[in-house]
């Protein structure tokens, strides 16, 4: 009887007062069954065996099969692309010469997760992206559709190419809606694509000519070799009329005795005192040898004229020097 009572006391001790044996239980004898499961192997036992008195006891709630881990969380786009395109990618952006995409040049344009990782890193670009070629981008038209319209949104791009994307009538109406609230004043989309589009696109994109000069050539060479690589638009800068007495000035050079000059930033004129031979391009600021008012910002005096409707004549031509290897 004593070493009855010590062998169910101990059960207090052992693993039954852990998974729900009591000493009640064990010192009466009390248990679900008094054999062992059925078919123990094949599935987990409902019940579990007292290591002291060595009945069996109702298996407690945590004893019960545990649920499947959760599915790990899906990789991001970057561990999911070659190392090589990531290199590409990062290059590109890394080199100071970002202002013009070409996706051609870094990834497969099919693959939504290398273009989500170009869209993303080209928003936060320095210098920002100015250029965009994004023809046969394919995914564009599906998830990724918002992160286009918030890249555009952001007002660094000016010149687009969208190729033949095949967006839906409700994407093209936010299309339009973002393009007239941008700076993009250069666009090309397919016309058979564009349909009943084009007109509004084309609407837009002229209105936004007005908001920057980004498009017009200068004594900025950096910005003018980004230029002269917008082409395939629907209107290609080049084409403009102001570029084009821009680049004639640049055949024809300015005459020594020409009596005015022509300001490449706001398009006024200036008399040139006599004696004055400007062999260079020309802009308000640089009057202050002769003019301390002289600026784009200043009320214009009687001599500058603002004239952009008529083109230069021959006598008032100036050479404006490009970059040596163009």
């Amino acid at each position: 009887a004593v070493v009855a009572a010590a062998t169910r006391a101990n059960c207090l001790a052992a693993m039954c007062t852990a998974r729900g044996c009591t000493p009640q239980a064990c010192a009466q004898g009390v248990n679900d069954a008094s054999e062992a499961p059925a078919d123990e192997g094949l599935s987990p036992p409902p019940r579990h065996l007292c290591g002291a008195c060595k009945m069996w006891y109702a298996a407690p709630v945590d004893d019960e099969p545990e649920s499947p881990l959760p599915s790990p969380p899906p990789q991001p786009a970057s561990d999911i692309i070659p190392a090589s395109v990531l290199r590409r990618i990062e290059a590109f952006f890394g080199s100071g010469e970002s202002r013009v995409l070409h996706l051609d040049h870094l990834i497969k344009k099919l693959d939504g997760n290398q273009l989500r990782l170009v869209l993303e890193r080209a928003m936060r670009a320095q210098p920002p992206v100015q250029v965009a070629f994004l023809q046969g981008a394919v995914p564009l038209q599906g998830a990724l559709f918002p992160t286009l319209l918030r890249w555009v949104e952001m007002r660094h791009l000016w010149a687009l190419n969208l190729g033949e994307i095949n967006f839906s009538a409700q994407q093209m109406g936010a299309l339009e809606r973002t393009l007239c609230a941008s700076n993009v004043s250069h666009l090309f989309y397919e016309c058979t694509v564009a349909g009943e589009w084009k007109e509004n696109l084309k609407e837009a994109i002229r209105s936004n000519r007005d908001k920057h000069t980004q498009w017009r050539l200068s004594r900025d060479h950096t910005q003018n070799h980004v230029i002269l690589e917008v082409v395939k638009c629907w209107f290609n800068p080049t084409s403009h009329l102001v570029n084009k007495q821009f680049v004639e000035r640049n055949r024809n050079g300015w005459p020594e005795d020409a009596a005015r000059a022509q300001c490449e930033r706001c398009r006024s004129w200036r008399a040139l005192p006599p004696g004055v031979r400007w062999p260079g391009d020309f802009e308000c600021a640089d009057a202050a040898g002769w003019d301390a008012q002289a600026s784009c910002d200043a009320d214009a005096a009687e001599e500058w004229t603002r004239d952009e409707a008529r083109p230069a004549q021959p006598d008032e031509r100036l050479v404006l020097e490009l970059a040596p290897h163009w």
